[in-house]
């Protein structure tokens, strides 16, 4: 079901788990991870941006999105592949795993809402809308290592995007001897 699976990483916690989530599935379906971080450059230039950002700044700003993907790849078990981009982060993720053949992104998630969700938005949130391909958002909601799935729940209102979901979650289940 799944042969390439993307985690978008800006080095958080979050990215973490979702990093730990994606090598799970990977081992149990023979599939490569690749972790992948943004620069924004955008973000980067700020509001007053007079000329845009010089090369050196750019390649300073990629060494760091390297590090940050350096940093996730050692928390977790087994190879990843790595790549730095630069974009908006939901645009460059969505591009980048239409161009690569991803069938899968595990994102993490904050978890934010009210207020503070609508200032800052969310990528995860962008992406999940977007993307045409399954989205798996994890929370850093626990700190114990990843062990498989014992049940798994699948929600359904009948339409295209549930049928799809169906297939995917009874996939996972299968793979885990999970209860569904």
């Amino acid at each position: 079901m799944y042969q390439r699976i993307l985690v978008p990483t800006d080095g958080s916690d979050y990215a973490e788990r979702a990093g730990q989530r994606a090598v799970h599935l990977a081992e149990a379906f023979d599939a490569t991870v690749v972790l992948l971080n943004v620069v924004d450059l955008d973000a980067q230039a700020g509001p007053f941006s007079a000329g845009g950002i010089g090369e050196e700044y750019v390649d300073r700003l990629k060494a760091a999105g390297h590090e940050t993907i350096e940093e996730t790849a050692s928390t977790l078990a087994g190879e990843v592949e790595t790549d730095v981009v630069t974009g908006r982060p939901a645009e460059a993720i969505l591009e980048y795993a239409d161009e690569q053949d991803v069938d899968l992104i595990a994102m993490g998630t904050r978890g934010r809402t009210g207020v503070q969700r609508y200032v800052m938005g969310s990528v995860t949130e962008r992406v999940v809308s977007l993307a045409d391909i399954p989205v798996l958002t994890v929370r850093d909601i626990e700190t114990s290592g990843v062990d498989g799935y014992d049940d798994v729940i699948i929600p359904t209102d009948g339409s295209d995007a549930a049928a799809t979901a169906i297939d995917h979650g009874l996939a996972v289940a299968k793979q885990f001897d999970a209860r569904v």
